[in-house]
């Protein structure tokens, strides 16, 4: 999984950074009424691609364990038929459905985004081959490919005046592209065979899957959708400007999640103690990864918004609620794919209805506080899942949540430390121009996350090494280095044991 997750990682910080400052830069040539009416037809068509494209077939393909033969041409059609069903009910239906979310400006918006649908479909089958293989360069390439022009023609267009638009088109054609390329790279080509009896097999994993990840999208979406009908879209600009810059992180993770950590788990699945040994690696080195980067976010806050135009100032607050919340929701973020891996999508489903109830709850509290309370509310709501959403997957693979909490409690200790260091920076730095203070500020704090980890918790920095990709010398001295040092802890020699 180690060379898997490089290569994702690394495809992924690149395709984030890109959507990052691109969707920052848009916001600003746009403004944020604008970008709130994007921001709408961005979630309708976020919710028919995470949760309605693949219709949970892309996850089969990648855990079954016998290789798919004649069957992936069945797959291929109804997926490819689903496409074009969708594009064609978003391009009818797109003007009702803004009414509905009280942002009627974006009905044309959402009509021709959803040609993105038709071009991506037949595509679904050859994405989960490559995942299958474990062929990363090929995802890699893909995910680059697509964030690339997602990112330059947009910001050409609106540039040109195209406004939210641009976003649209720059959509359409990266799906053209990325299908084009992923036929290329899979070499697989479907036949004219389509049988419902080939579908029966995937049919109850997917359809569980299919289940939680819309009950998913309404809990990782519901809080833009209830500023959406409740407070308008300019809010809803504010608030997504906060989201976008919470999201990429998550984002990252949740790419190595899907794409590494699933097949590698999948192939576990009879060996206990590998199978144990690498949830806690991975838990641990999410979490060593999220941290610094959401609070560090969180502690330049005010230096960010010194800078941007006085506009954007209502977003400050809750740019810095949820950096928070990133940070909490980064560390949670791999225990999806346990669930995916062992098959256990009715569990998972059964869980996503707890989290939907306990999240959304949390959003409409906060909305009679305005932005800035559904971002507490957000917040309030991964506090009360925290525990049981790391302990249920834990159980799943034999490893107790007070072994969890352990690995995790030197990391979280670091970024406490970061935190402090920041706020103590922000402070002394106050008086300087904003980019020199967020500088000092941003490397204050994560000096002090690196000797933190360094002194408390070395394996994980072991891990780090080994995904990124370092000349391999470099690799080899480093990690001799770390299982050399005398404060390498000793627990990792029996992480099997759980």
């Amino acid at each position: 999984m180690v060379g898997g997750a490089r290569w994702v990682s690394m495809a992924q910080l690149l395709v984030q950074v890109m959507r990052l400052f691109g969707g920052m830069a848009l916001a600003l040539i746009m403004g944020a009424s604008e970008f709130g009416l994007l921001a709408v037809a961005l979630l309708v068509t976020l919710f028919i691609d995470t949760t309605l494209k693949d219709l949970g077939f892309s996850a089969a393909i990648v855990q079954k364990p016998e290789e798919p033969g004649e069957d992936l041409s069945s797959l291929f059609w109804l997926n490819t038929f689903v496409g074009i069903a969708m594009t064609t009910a978003l391009f009818i239906g797109g003007s009702p459905l803004a009414r509905v979310l009280n942002a009627e400006g974006a009905g044309a918006l959402l009509s021709y985004a959803g040609f993105a649908f038709g071009l991506s479909t037949p595509a679904v089958v050859h994405w989960a081959l490559l995942r299958r293989r474990m062929n990363y360069k090929a995802v890699a390439a893909l995910q680059l490919l697509g964030a690339s022009i997602t990112t330059i023609v947009p910001l050409g267009l609106a540039l040109a005046g195209w406004g939210a638009w641009s976003v649209v088109w720059g959509g359409n054609l990266a799906a053209l592209a990325t299908t084009t390329l992923a036929w290329r790279l899979s070499g697989w080509r479907p036949s004219f065979r389509f049988r419902l009896d080939d579908v029966r097999p995937y049919a109850r994993y997917s359809l569980n899957l299919s289940g939680s990840k819309i009950i998913d999208f309404a809990t990782a979406n519901g809080d833009r959708l209830i500023v959406t009908r409740w407070l308008g879209t300019l809010a809803l600009g504010y608030y997504n400007f906060g989201f976008r810059m919470m999201l990429t992180p998550i984002k990252i993770l949740n790419s190595l999640t899907v794409e590494v950590m699933m097949p590698g788990l999948s192939r576990l699945q009879d060996h206990p103690a590998e199978l144990r040994s690498a949830f806690r690696r991975v838990i641990t080195v999410t979490a060593v990864l999220t941290l610094p980067v959401m609070l560090t976010l969180h502690v330049v806050t005010d230096p960010i918004f010194r800078m941007l135009p006085s506009q954007w100032q209502p977003a400050r607050t809750v740019v810095a609620l949820l950096a928070v919340v990133g940070a909490v929701q980064g560390v949670m973020s791999p225990m999806h794919a346990v669930y995916l891996a062992l098959g256990r999508t009715r569990l998972l489903f059964m869980w996503s209805i707890t989290l939907a109830v306990v999240s959304i709850t949390g959003y409409l509290l906060g909305v009679q506080h305005g932005v800035v309370g559904v971002a507490w509310g957000y917040l309030g709501a991964l506090g009360v899942l925290f525990l049981p959403h790391m302990g249920i997957p834990a159980h799943l693979v034999g490893v107790t949540l007070r072994r969890v909490l352990g690995d995790l409690a030197p990391i979280v200790l670091a970024g406490l430390l970061l935190v402090a260091v920041g706020y103590l920076t922000v402070g002394v730095t106050g008086g300087l121009p904003a980019p020199a203070s967020g500088v000092l500020t941003g490397l204050a704090a994560l000096s002090t996350y690196g000797l933190a980890v360094f002194f408390l918790r070395i394996p994980a920095l072991g891990d780090l090494v080994r995904l990124l990709p370092l000349p391999s010398p470099l690799s080899v001295r480093l990690l001799a280095w770390l299982d050399s040092n005398p404060m390498a802890l000793t627990e990792v020699r029996a992480v099997g044991k759980g």
